[in-house]
């Protein structure tokens, strides 16, 4: 029997980055990339505001969907891709991410003092647990950083 890789059923887009190296741009990815680009850049603002980090002290978590995006588009921030391993590494979207996930992406990246991720991760549960029942409060005692939604 054959394999068959979900992504294809719940999230068609698996690099962002795609549509601008053809030059095409999708309607739907287009409205994506400016929800993310104004997320990203509301973010910075608040970090700013805020004057408890300099961006260079905060890493920046997105997922394969938005992460060569990202990197190009912001390439002063810290990104780190965030690989979806709790499903099997076929999910590309952030919204299946558990802290699992990012625990080990951070792992895998320079140590940060503050962390910002996407609101739309842990989509599950509206941002206040993980599908291991893992809130945002546990996660910042376990990698002992603050952590950030954008």
């Amino acid at each position: 029997m054959k394999a068959h890789n979900i992504t294809n059923y719940f999230f068609p887009i698996t690099d962002i980055s795609r549509f601008f190296s053809s030059g095409y741009q999708e309607p739907a990815s287009y409205n994506f990339i400016n929800n993310f680009k104004s997320r990203v850049n509301e973010a910075i603002s608040n970090l700013k505001a805020e004057a408890r980090f300099k961006l260079n002290e905060v890493g920046f978590i997105t997922s394969s969907v938005f992460y060569k995006y990202a990197k190009h588009e912001f390439p002063k921030l810290n990104w780190i891709l965030a690989e979806q391993i709790y499903w099997g590494g076929t999910i590309t979207s952030s919204e299946l991410l558990t802290f699992m996930d990012i625990r080990e992406a951070i792992r895998s990246a320079k140590k940060y003092k503050a962390y910002v991720m996407s609101k739309g991760m842990l989509m599950e549960t509206a941002g206040k647990q993980d599908l291991h029942r893992k809130t945002p409060e546990q996660f910042k005692r376990e990698i002992n950083a603050e952590l950030y939604f954008f």
